[in-house]
C-alpha cells in the first residue's frame, strides 16, 4: 500500500512537473516578446527608424516640415471628402483655406517640371532590391512625413491650377506618385506590407489629383497629358510584386527571432528551429507567395481557400490552445506569434488592386483630355480611344472587362467591382 501510494505521487509529481515546464515554456516565451517588442532597434531588415534623408535630394526641399504638417492637418477634413473631388467649388474652398498658409511656397515648385520630367525618362523596373543580398537595409523615412508630404504637394498642385500654372500643377500631382515607388524600391528600400499599404494610401492621393487635374480641357498641356498618362500606365505594368511584400514580412519575422535569440532568449531559438514554426510559415506566407501575384479574377477561389484556411489555423479557441499548451507547447506559441504578426493578405491584396485599377481610371482620363483638346470630340469607345493612344488601354483588372465609358453619367466608369465601386473620372467641358 505505501508502495503504491510513493509510486502515485511520484507519478502526480511528475505531472505535475511536467505541465508545469509546459506553462512556464508558453509564459516565458511571451513575456520576453513583451519585453523586447518595446526595442525592435534590431540589425536586421526591419530597421524603422524615422529619416528622410533618403529621398532624392532635390525632392527634400520640397517635403513638408513639421510646421507644414501641422498646417495640413486643418486641411484634412477637405482633403478626404472623395465624394467632392470633382466638385469645382470644394475645390475653390479647399484654395481659399490653403492660401493664407501656403501661397509663399508656390516659387519654390517652379522647377517642379525638370525634375519629373527627368524622372519620366528613367527606365522602370519591377525588381526590387534582392532581399538576401541586402541584409541590412536603409532607414525608412517617417510614415507621417511621408503622407502630410503628399497631401501638401496635392494642395499646392491645386493651387498652381487656379493659377493656370497647368504644366506644374499635373507634373506636382504625378510627383506623388513617384513618392509611393520611391517607398519601395532605390531611395526608401522598404519591403514590408505596411510600406505597400503607405504607397496605397499615396497613390490614391496622387490619383485624386490628377484626376481633377483632368477633369476639364487643358489644350496647353495635352501633349503632356499623354506623356503622364503613359507613365502611370509603366507604373502599373512594374509595379512590384505582391509576393515580394510577403518574402519580406517572412524574412522580418525570421529577424526578429534570430536578433532576440542573440540577445539572450533561447525560446525565440527553439521557436525559429521547430517543426511548428516551419509549417506555419508554410502556410501562412509561403503558400500564397504561389499564386498572389495573378489578377484577382484569376485568383478567387484559391484566395477564399486560403483565407478560410488562415483563419482556421490563426483563429483557434481557446481549448485548442490550451491543448497544445500541454502537449505541444511550440505548435500553441507558433500559432499565437503567427496570430500576431500574420495579416489579411487577401484584403491586402484588394486593396492594391483597387490603387492600381484607380491609377488606370486616372491614366484613361488624362488619355480623354488629351483626345478631346486634339479632336475637339469626346471618343466614341475605348477601342477609338486606344487606337489614338498608340497602344491597347487596359480592361478593369479587378473583373477583366472593359471600362466602359458614358457621356451622359459618370464619363469613365469603374464596372461595379463588389471591391471598390467608387472608381471613376468625371469630364466635362462645362
Amino acid at each position: 500500500m505505501k508502495k503504491a501510494i510513493i509510486g502515485t505521487l511520484a507519478v502526480l509529481g511528475l505531472i505535475i512537473l511536467f505541465l508545469g515546464y509546459r506553462i512556464y515554456y508558453v509564459v516565458t516565451f511571451f513575456t520576453q516578446v513583451g519585453a523586447m517588442s518595446t526595442n525592435l532597434d534590431y540589425e536586421g531588415r526591419g530597421t524603422v527608424k524615422s529619416n528622410d534623408d533618403n529621398f532624392p535630394a532635390d525632392l527634400i526641399k520640397l517635403c513638408a516640415d513639421s510646421e507644414k504638417q501641422n498646417k495640413m492637418s486643418k486641411l484634412d477634413k477637405l482633403l478626404l471628402e472623395k465624394e467632392k473631388y470633382f466638385d469645382r467649388e470644394a475645390a475653390k474652398q479647399l484654395v481659399l483655406a490653403a492660401e493664407p498658409e501656403f501661397s509663399q511656397d508656390l516659387e519654390k515648385f517652379k522647377d517642379i517640371a525638370s525634375i519629373v520630367k527627368r524622372r519620366m525618362k528613367e527606365t522602370k523596373s519591377s525588381v526590387p532590391a534582392t532581399f538576401k543580398e541586402s541584409e541590412s537595409f536603409p532607414a525608412a523615412p517617417s510614415f507621417k512625413t511621408i503622407r502630410a508630404t503628399a497631401r501638401y504637394w496635392s494642395v499646392i498642385s491645386r493651387m498652381l491650377e487656379q493659377k493656370n500654372d497647368y504644366e506644374n500643377s499635373l507634373l506636382l500631382s504625378h510627383a506623388i506618385l513617384y513618392i509611393s515607388r520611391d517607398l519601395q524600391s532605390k531611395y526608401i528600400t522598404s519591403g514590408s506590407l505596411i510600406t505597400k499599404m503607405i504607397s496605397v494610401a499615396i497613390n490614391n492621393i496622387g490619383c485624386y489629383s490628377i484626376m481633377y487635374w483632368a477633369s476639364r480641357p487643358k489644350p496647353q498641356c495635352k501633349e503632356l497629358s499623354k506623356e503622364v498618362a503613359k507613365d502611370i500606365l509603366d507604373f502599373v505594368k512594374n509595379e512590384y510584386p505582391f509576393s515580394s511584400n510577403i518574402e519580406y514580412d517572412s524574412l522580418i519575422l525570421e529577424d526578429i527571432l534570430s536578433s532576440f535569440s542573440k540577445k539572450g532568449s533561447s525560446m525565440f531559438a527553439k521557436l525559429l528551429k521547430s517543426k511548428a514554426y516551419k509549417d506555419m510559415l508554410d502556410k501562412c506566407y509561403k503558400n500564397p507567395m504561389k499564386f498572389i501575384d495573378k489578377p484577382l479574377y484569376e485568383i478567387e477561389k484559391e484566395m477564399n481557400a486560403y483565407s478560410k484556411e488562415q483563419e482556421k489555423l490563426l483563429r483557434n479557441d481557446i481549448s485548442y490552445l490550451v491543448f497544445n499548451v500541454l502537449f505541444n507547447p511550440e505548435k500553441a506559441v507558433a500559432v499565437v506569434f503567427f496570430g500576431m504578426s500574420c495579416p489579411s493578405f487577401k484584403k491586402a491584396k484588394q486593396n492594391c488592386e483597387s490603387s492600381l485599377a484607380r491609377m488606370e481610371v486616372t491614366a484613361i482620363g488624362l488619355a480623354i483630355n488629351s483626345f478631346v483638346c486634339e479632336k475637339k470630340k469626346y471618343p466614341k469607345s475605348m477601342d477609338e480611344l486606344s487606337e489614338w493612344f498608340g497602344s491597347k488601354l487596359p480592361n478593369n483588372r479587378i473583373t477583366n472587362e472593359p471600362y466602359e465609358l458614358d457621356f451622359k453619367g459618370s464619363h469613365v466608369i469603374y464596372n461595379n467591382s463588389a471591391i471598390d465601386k467608387d472608381i471613376y473620372f468625371d469630364f466635362s467641358v462645362k
